[in-house]
C-alpha cells in the first residue's frame, strides 16, 4: 500500500479516489476523521486526508491521474500563472488568486 495523494481539503480527497476508481484502480482514504481537527497544534499537514493505493505497482499511474484530476485546465506541476485581477503569480495547483479570489482564466490554444 502506498500513499499517493494527501490535502487539507477532503473534497479534494475524494476527487483524486473518484478518479482512481474510473481508472479501476483501488484506492482508500486514510484520516477522513482528522480533517476536523486541522490546526490544532500539530503540525499544519498532519492532519491532512490521505489516499492510498492498494497496488503499489499502480502509484505512479495513479499520481498521472491524480495530478490531471486535480489540476486547473491547462495548468502543470511547474507553470504559475499570472492573475488577471492583481497581476499576483499563483502556484498551478491552484484555480483561484489566492490574493484577490479572481478565477484562473482559461488556457488559451
Amino acid at each position: 500500500m502506498q500513499k499517493v495523494y494527501a490535502h487539507p481539503d477532503i473534497g479534494m480527497v475524494h476527487l483524486a479516489k473518484n478518479a482512481l476508481a474510473n481508472h479501476g484502480i483501488a484506492a482508500i482514504i486514510k484520516g477522513e476523521h482528522l480533517a476536523s481537527v486541522a490546526g490544532g497544534g500539530s503540525a499544519w499537514n498532519e492532519a491532512w486526508v490521505e489516499l492510498w493505493v492498494a497496488d503499489d505497482a499502480q502509484a505512479q499511474e495513479a499520481a498521472r491521474i491524480i495530478d490531471e484530476a486535480t489540476l486547473p485546465d491547462g495548468a502543470t506541476d511547474d507553470a504559475p500563472w499570472t492573475c488577471p485581477s492583481c497581476g499576483e503569480t499563483v502556484e498551478a495547483q491552484f484555480a483561484v488568486c489566492w490574493n484577490c479570489g479572481h478565477e484562473q482564466p482559461e488556457a488559451s490554444a
